[in-house]
């Protein structure tokens, strides 16, 4: 058996050491995407994003089930989209009024208390969305287990609803 050179020895442990300090990143970010969720969404769409939220019942419109999004969206959740639901630049004819408070005018209430910067809010509805992400469930009664989120290559687009 040939000598593995030094290089490759320290190249493949940085690379391992980079790869976990990505993973330990990535949990962080889902971790504060939970806490952002549970602070500005769970009253309506529930501590586990299933549209029973303790104000659900008060509301003219049921709380969309947060958990299936993917069907409407596909795998991995598009950012961008459903931050404009987030945010409240889409608009949903089904919502009626606006139930659901247009967040993007509460973050920007956020940045002017405590003079952040727009990226730090972009960044909070970003890992709002990374944290649904990881919740996301086939509809039906398995609905309360989490599928895992695939690359868009390597799972189907569901037919439009």
């Amino acid at each position: 058996m040939l000598p593995i050179p030094r290089t490759v020895t320290y190249f493949v442990l940085a690379q391992l050491a980079l790869t976990m300090s990505l993973e330990a990143a990535h949990a962080d970010r889902i971790a504060d995407g939970r806490k952002y969720y549970l602070q500005y969404c769970a009253a309506c769409h529930g501590q586990n994003a299933d549209g029973q939220g303790p104000t659900a019942r008060a509301l003219k419109e049921q709380p969309a089930d947060l958990r299936t999004l993917w069907v409407k969206f596909g795998r991995p959740l598009p950012t961008a989209q459903v931050a404009a639901y987030i945010d409240g630049r889409k608009y949903v004819a089904a919502h009626g009024s606006r139930e659901m408070p247009v967040w993007g005018e509460r973050f920007y209430d956020i940045w002017e208390a405590k003079q952040e910067g727009a990226p730090d809010l972009t960044d909070r509805i970003r890992m709002i969305v990374d944290y649904l992400n990881t919740i996301q469930v086939k509809p039906g009664p398995m609905a309360d287990r989490p599928t895992a989120v695939s690359s868009p290559a390597s799972s189907p687009k569901p037919a439009a609803p």
